[in-house]
């Protein structure tokens, strides 16, 4: 994954803006896909080359039964904005 932003960074001009969308949930009650991926994760991999802003996040479960009977207790989705950061010369 690291090496496929990486090369997401490289194609992207400087101050392009796109989504990401995440879900997060307790990877031991479930075995993915989809896979769970924590903000901190996201921040570690965009960052320093994104600007990553979270506009969205909410209880995802309610709306999705199928997690329930997978065994997941919480099921949150998060919605980021990116925004690729100038390149220093």
């Amino acid at each position: 994954m690291p090496r496929d932003v990486r090369h997401l960074a490289k194609l992207l001009p400087d101050g392009v803006r796109s989504l990401l969308i995440t879900l997060e949930y307790d990877q031991s009650r479930m075995k993915g896909p989809p896979f769970s991926v924590a903000e901190r994760e996201v921040r570690t991999l965009f960052e320093p080359s994104f600007q990553v802003e979270t506009l969205s996040v909410f209880d995802a479960l309610a709306e999705s039964p199928r997690f329930r009977a997978r065994g997941l207790e919480a099921l949150s989705e998060r919605i980021y904005r990116l925004q690729r950061c100038a390149r220093t010369p």
